[in-house]
């Protein structure tokens, strides 16, 4: 969430929080109070976003001719209604800006428009991975922009604001013109600390609609080769991403992209992930041991993980997501089969 515009709507909050002559206050219907600053914090969040939103496709460059005929074919394999119609923007990486267009990272158009136009010197076999696997990213994008998943964030981080913000400043919020008082600090304060707070409370909504994202990706990649690719990419990914967590100096390089809480945690998670590998090491023959140790390594990788990129699931979790649709369409694949066969023979 642009916390620019988050910030905007708490500073509303903290602007209108006072009165002691609300409607609302005076009925002491707090279900109405919160539904009410819901709507409005949800509302303020979601127009910020979409003026922001119609800035950038003002002045964000637009994808290269061969890039949108390609996403623009499979937006309309997809279904989707607007697929000639929906800006495809290049910046700093994959994503939908405001629910008003789909946004391809620079560097992956530049590569895309490469193979696609016939001039990559990569090898045929690295041509198809490179395919496959911003299928997969433009597919995962194509689902937030289908499903309305920056108002349904919008919505939620007005919600959780709206929760937080009372429960810190210690009254019912209401709106009406604030006083310069202690009242007006004590909103001040707790604005500040709701906007600091939210967006870690919503980390398990937007971890969802990342995984919703995965997953019709994964269902709906144009073949079982290509969600191998991905599948294979992201493992590969989770292997050095392991490596690096229990390496002293590389782990300690990402601190730069770790939060306060990230940074206090990782010492000790990383003397606990070290501890872990030497009694694995020193197990032999106890299989349950080894299982119990393995299960408690993945425990801190996926903290290690969160800690580092509390938006996304891991790039193991992501992996297994990936097998878990390949085997899912294999088997409703054999599925068709079966009834066209029975279908054949009856005849």
């Amino acid at each position: 969430m642009n916390k620019q515009y988050q910030a905007f709507a708490l500073l509303l909050v903290f602007l209108v929080s006072n009165s002691e002559c609300s409607t609302f206050q005076k009925a002491q219907d707090q279900a109405i109070t919160y539904a009410f600053n819901t709507a409005v914090l949800s509302g303020i969040i979601y127009l910020g976003g979409k003026v922001i939103a119609q800035h950038e496709v003002k002045t964000l460059p637009d994808a290269s001719p061969h890039v949108q005929q390609w996403a623009r074919k499979i937006f309309a394999e997809k279904g989707l209604k607007d697929a000639a119609l929906v800006p495809l923007k290049v910046g700093d990486q994959w994503a939908v800006g405001g629910g008003s267009f789909i946004q391809i990272g620079f560097k992956d158009e530049q590569g895309l428009n490469t193979v696609l136009s016939g001039k990559s010197k990569l090898s045929e076999a690295e041509q198809k991975n490179l395919l496959a696997e911003k299928e997969y990213e433009i597919l995962h994008e194509l689902n937030h922009y289908q499903n309305g998943d920056f108002g349904k964030i919008c919505l939620v981080t007005g919600a959780v604001s709206s929760l937080v913000f009372p429960v810190i400043r210690g009254k019912n919020v209401a709106f009406g013109m604030p006083s310069l008082s202690t009242e007006t600090l004590k909103s001040v304060g707790a604005a500040g600390v709701s906007l600091y707070f939210t967006p870690y409370i919503s980390i398990p909504y937007r971890r969802y609609q990342e995984t919703e994202a995965d997953h019709y990706a994964f269902m709906d990649i144009s073949s079982f080769k290509n969600i191998k690719i991905v599948k294979a990419n992201l493992q590969s990914k989770a292997d050095i991403c392991e490596k690096v967590f229990l390496d002293d100096s590389m782990n300690t390089q990402l601190n730069d992209h770790r939060g306060f809480c990230g940074k206090q945690l990782n010492p000790a998670i990383l003397k606990s992930l070290q501890g872990i590998e030497k009694d694995m090491a020193e197990t032999d023959n106890d299989a349950d041991k080894l299982l119990e140790l393995r299960g408690k390594k993945r425990r801190l990788i996926e903290l290690s993980h969160l800690l580092l990129d509390p938006d996304h699931p891991s790039f193991q979790t992501r992996a297994e997501l990936a097998q878990e649709c390949y085997d899912k369409r294999k088997a409703q694949h054999k599925e068709r089969f079966k009834r066209t066969l029975n279908v054949l023979l009856s005849k």
